[in-house]
């Protein structure tokens, strides 16, 4: 009952035009409008302060360093080569209807790889009508910016 009264809650909310207008809109951007790296400008360099703090910590921690560098390259060459060799199946899967009963390789794989993927969360019929939905509203509203649309909450919140 109470999932049933926010759900519709939150519906109503973030469906509501009203909610859109109280919302600064953000200035479009690519990537490189987060990363000074990426933008082309010329970097600034660090202040003084900050290099100071580097020699502080390296300072007698010089061999320590150079031997934890070697030991993260080798790691890192090991692991370059089973990504290389795995592709994109390197990224751990597991069926939603699976988490129950056999989570624990796929806890240990996203916990090595940071990154899982759970499948079949949503019926594909119910996600194919979200798509549908989301296209329409969009057709219907080509200018409209910070609206969500009403597939796309039901998304969210849904219960899986």
């Amino acid at each position: 009952m109470f999932s049933t009264l926010f759900t519709r809650r939150v519906m109503r909310t973030l469906t509501n035009r009203t909610y859109a207008s109280h919302v600064k809109p953000k200035k479009e951007g690519d990537i490189s409008s987060v990363f000074a790296s990426l933008s082309g400008s010329p970097s600034s360099p660090l202040p003084q302060k900050y290099l100071d703090i580097k020699r502080q910590l390296i300072q007698g921690n010089e061999d320590h360093l150079i031997s934890s560098w070697e030991r993260l390259l080798a790691v890192l060459e090991k692991e370059n080569a089973i990504i290389a060799q795995k592709g994109v199946t390197i990224i751990p899967q597991i069926e939603f209807s699976d988490l129950q009963t056999n989570s624990k390789k796929f806890k240990e794989q996203v916990r090595k790889r940071g990154v899982g993927v759970v499948r079949q969360v949503i019926p594909e019929n119910v996600a194919r009508q979200y798509k549908r939905d989301v296209e329409d509203y969009v057709a219907a509203n080509p200018t409209t910016k910070g609206v969500i649309p009403r597939p796309k909450i039901e998304a969210l919140i849904n219960a899986n």
